[in-house]
């Protein structure tokens, strides 16, 4: 990904933390960011753990990213993701390079 895909990010403490942004996808009404940490610190136990932020409007009608706890809607989030993960991975691009040839 590129430089520009990095967020900084500053926690309840003040801390700055550094997420690389995977991916913003949309569920029904609601956008939500998949950023994975690049501070070793914030890194899960797990490798390859990503965390979820709703993407909602604050004051002065700017985006505020809210930490997604509820496992429910976490699931749900996940679903939609490797649905279009799978979309994405099953895409033919042999069918646009025949289609490229005829114009």
């Amino acid at each position: 990904m590129h430089e520009d895909s990095h967020i900084v990010l500053v926690d309840d403490a003040g801390q700055e933390h550094e997420f690389e942004l995977v991916r913003v996808l949309a569920l029904g009404d609601r956008n939500y960011a998949i950023l994975y940490p690049l501070d070793e610190e914030l890194d899960n136990e797990e490798e390859g753990e990503y965390v979820v932020f709703r993407i909602e409007k604050g004051e002065d009608d700017e985006d505020v990213l809210v930490l997604v706890d509820d496992e429910e809607e976490l699931e749900e989030v996940s679903n939609e993701w490797e649905r279009l993960f799978d979309e994405e991975d099953n895409y033919d691009y042999d069918d646009d390079d025949e289609e490229d040839d005829k114009d």
